[in-house]
């Protein structure tokens, strides 16, 4: 039974249930409290020019709880005690203060099904909270989110708090119930559950948002905090959640919203920005958005674009000799299963059309698969037939040029793009065919970019590989960031013309994994969330915008391997499908413990990561794990023992003495 159905099952045991307000049936989009009053100082710096309001905020509070009102302050007292001597400010401060609550409190889905079950079942529903803020506020915003017509007791009303059980008293007072009829819910351990029990009622601690999610540091920017807590309010409240779509609102929605909005702010004075397929499908939905929430008129466009597509024609520019040795180049990591035929459909060639030219050089027929043992053969074939490949090239070389007249391309003085990065190989294809000026806005660039381009490009996350600090992660999980810019369509094959019009031609999209559409999906909705707040969100960092993916990856929490290691993705031209984390049996291990540990075996598309058959639980794979984590140790000090024998090391140790004494 879930958490829901649980406390549903608890709430028809009493007739009278109170709720705790703040992190309880409300929830604020920020991680902190304190992140509002960084907010206000952000609002009263802009108009007041008063610096430091934060501070002066956190001191006029803990100054105004006295002994006199029993340290249950009201936020008029507060702004009494605030060190600025203009009364009038100071009210128009403490206004936008209340107004900022009003703009980032938001009901928690979570709870606003436990309300509503026991308004249902006709259950006295009150309130009962520990804040400063006046009562009537706090009831217009429980109206706004829902909670209508509830009836409020706030601590500093009446100077009584939960803490000590004075304002369970008053309530007990004021509302005549029977404590063997009350249930109270709150977040606090302490004052909800606690002092609500040793007052002689009943309690369920509710885990709030924040317990329930991943800690990913302190001093993260105002942005970083919103954003951050938009994301775990939606799917860390204590409702079950899709695996994929809190995938998509934990881990790539802040990666995709805090891209585009750089592609946004790189190209807000420039009049156009091009989105390369595939990579650019998602990115562009977001950034229409921005523009929508911004009102700006930068003409934006989904292009139609492959490596294969565009690259494949430059190999015109090159010799002969060069251009077939690119040509036959194969992965045989990625590519173990290319047929010859592959080479001849990149071109839209009939491969059984050169049968007999295919038998002359030792194969059986166009669909014999390319091996490192005979690849010197299929060199050799491909340069006998290169003429009908150059011919198809300079075609699509001309339809290229079409496609972009087609779409405006050379309407614009320069033209800007945005790819996932990594070397900018459209980029330079299209420079080279177009010879328009063209601006590449990556993901990511490598330092193995193309230097014709290298001053026309620039990296969001990395920078040239830069900054070295995430580089490594970045790198060696390049496939994992693939993944979830992944995009519903096909790759683009080659351009046709048809009615004088170019025709992208796409393949059939067997590397489309479908959980990529429910992460999508959800980052897209989530970030609709994100816009609400677009002028604190906009200043986003890029490496704070990492920051839950990193976390992910590096984990490598049991749970989220096990879901990720049920998908496959095609790398290659070969159509080979891989799994992103490689499965082991055990005798596979135990057979080969040294070269696992020591990396030979490890070769996930998510590094160092990998599944054990037979193993269903976290609590089994780490015992197996240590079990094997001391065979190797125990390998490891044979191997050690054996390499240093001790008469060895006494020889070794004869020699530094005799060097010591001639010293």
């Amino acid at each position: 039974m879930n958490e829901l159905k649980n406390l549903e099952a608890l709430i028809d045991k009493y007739d009278v249930i109170s709720f705790d307000i703040f992190d309880t049936l409300l929830l604020r989009n920020v991680l902190k409290p304190i992140d509002i009053f960084r907010i206000l100082e952000i609002e009263v710096k802009e108009k007041y020019y008063i610096n430091n309001f934060c501070r002066m905020r956190i001191e006029a509070e803990q100054n105004s709880r006295t002994e006199e009102n029993h340290y249950e302050t009201s936020l008029d007292e507060i702004y009494d005690t605030l060190s600025i001597n203009s009364k009038i400010i100071k009210e128009e401060i403490k206004k936008m203060e209340i107004n900022l609550e009003k703009e980032f409190l938001t009901f928690n889905p979570f709870m606003k099904s436990v309300y509503d079950y026991a308004v249902s079942k006709n259950k006295k529903v009150v309130c009962i909270s520990d804040m400063y803020l006046p009562e009537k506020i706090i009831s217009d915003i429980l109206n706004n989110n829902g909670y209508e017509g509830i009836k409020v007791y706030v601590s500093n009303e009446y100077h009584k708090h939960k803490g000590n059980m004075t304002l369970y008293e008053l309530v007990l007072e004021k509302e005549k119930f029977e404590k063997e009829k009350w249930l109270h819910i709150g977040d606090n351990y302490y004052s909800d559950y606690e002092q609500a029990r040793k007052f002689g009622i009943s309690s369920y601690h509710y885990k709030n948002v924040l317990s329930r999610s991943k800690n990913l540091g302190d001093n993260l920017s105002v942005a970083s905090s919103i954003i951050f807590a938009i994301s775990n309010n939606a799917v860390n409240n204590g409702l079950e959640v899709d695996y994929w779509k809190k995938f998509g609102i934990i881990n790539a929605a802040p990666l995709y919203y805090a891209f585009a909005n750089w592609v946004y702010k790189n190209n807000i004075d420039h009049d156009n920005i091009y989105f390369f397929a595939r990579d650019g499908y998602i990115i562009k939905k977001i950034f229409d958005n921005i523009k929508m929430v911004e009102n700006s008129k930068i003409f934006s466009s989904y292009l139609y674009t492959s490596r294969r597509a565009t690259q494949l024609p430059i190999l015109t520019y090159e010799k002969k000799t060069v251009a077939v040795d690119m040509l036959c180049g194969v992965n045989f990591q990625y590519d173990k299963n290319q047929k010859l035929r592959t080479i001849f459909e990149c071109f839209n060639l009939d491969a059984d059309k050169y049968s007999e030219v295919i038998k002359k050089y030792g194969f059986l027929s166009p669909d014999d698969i390319i091996t490192i043992e005979n690849h010197i053969y299929y060199r050799q074939l491909i340069s006998e037939v290169y003429d009908d490949f150059e011919q198809k090239m300079n075609e699509q070389k001309e339809l290229i040029e079409k496609y972009l007249i087609q779409e405006k391309v050379y309407e614009h003085k320069k033209m800007n793009a945005v790819d996932i990065g990594w070397r900018g190989s459209i980029q330079y294809a299209l420079s080279k065919i177009s010879e328009v000026e063209l601006f590449g806005y990556y993901f990511c660039t490598g330092q193995y970019i193309y230097e014709d381009i290298l001053y026309n490009t620039r990296g969001f996350l990395l920078n040239y590989n830069k900054p070295e600090t995430i580089s490594n992660l970045i790198i060696n999980n390049m496939m994992m960031f693939e993944f979830i810019f992944s995009s519903p369509e096909g790759s683009l094959v080659r351009y046709e013309e048809q009615d004088n019009k170019v025709i992208p031609v796409l393949s059939e999209n067997k590397d489309y994994i479908k959980e990529v559409s429910i992460i999508q999906d959800a980052a897209i909705n989530i970030i609709d969330k994100y816009l609400k707040y677009y002028k604190y969100t906009s200043k986003i960092d890029s490496e704070e915008s990492l920051l839950p993916y990193k976390n992910y990856l590096e984990t490598r929490d049991y749970n989220d391997v096990k879901m990720v290691s049920t998908l496959f993705t095609n790398v290659g031209y070969s159509g080979n499908e891989f799994s992103f984390i490689n499965s082991f049996t055990k005798e596979e291990i135990e057979n080969n413990i040294m070269n696992f540990f020591e990396g030979g075996i490890i070769k996930s598309l998510w590094e160092k990561t990998f599944v054990i058959e037979g193993i269903d639980s976290a609590e089994e794979f780490n015992s197996y794990m240590a079990h094997i984590d001391n065979k190797y140790k125990k390998m490891c000090k044979i191997r050690f023992l054996k390499r240093f024998k001790p008469r060895n090391v006494l020889r070794v140790l004869k020699r530094k003495v005799k060097v010591l004494i001639k010293g």
